[in-house]
C-alpha cells in the first residue's frame, strides 16, 4: 500500500505474476459522498460518520457500505471534466449545482448525470507519476 498526496494505490497480486494497480479514493469522516442504494436504484447524498478497517463505511444513511457503493460528489464551484457527446472528448467545466435529482449543473450543459463526470485528469497523472517511480507493495511515501 503507498500513499500519494492523498491517492492510495492497492497492489494486488494473489499468487500470480502479473501486478494490478488500482487507485481508489479514500474517504475521512466529515467528507460528503454519494452512496449507491439499491432500495432506490440511485446514488443518494450521504455523509462519511466512521471509516471502518477494509474499506468500509458507517454513513449517515446506512452502515457497514463497502467502498465500491461509495463515491466521491462533486462539490458546487469545483473544476471537474465533463463528457461532451458533441465534442466527443472530455472537457473542462464547473459544478455550478447539485440537483436532488442527482444531477449536475455544470458550466457547460445542465442536467448533467454524473457517470458523465469525472474529477480532472491531474488526479489520472498523479496516479501515473506513482506508477513510473516503481513503487512495490508495502512501500511509503513520505
Amino acid at each position: 500500500l503507498a500513499q500519494a498526496q492523498g491517492l492510495q494505490v492497492i497492489i494486488v497480486h494473489p499468487y500470480s505474476t502479473h501486478l494490478t494497480w488500482k487507485a481508489m479514493v479514500s474517504f475521512v469522516v466529515g467528507d460528503v459522498v454519494e452512496y449507491y442504494s439499491a432500495t432506490q436504484g440511485s446514488w443518494i447524498a450521504a455523509k462519511v460518520l466512521k471509516v471502518r478497517p477494509n474499506d468500509v463505511y458507517d454513513l449517515d444513511c446506512k452502515l457497514d457500505v463497502p467502498a465500491d457503493k461509495v463515491r466521491a460528489r462533486h462539490q458546487v464551484g469545483a473544476v471537474v471534466e465533463y463528457f461532451s457527446a458533441s465534442q466527443n472528448s472530455w472537457i473542462s467545466a464547473q459544478v455550478l449545482a447539485s440537483n436532488a435529482n442527482g444531477t449536475y449543473d455544470l458550466d457547460c450543459k445542465l442536467d448533467v448525470t454524473p457517470d458523465r463526470i469525472r474529477q480532472p485528469e491531474q488526479q489520472s497523472q498523479d496516479a501515473k507519476l506513482v506508477a513510473e517511480a516503481g513503487l512495490a507493495g508495502g512501500d511509503a511515501i513520505e
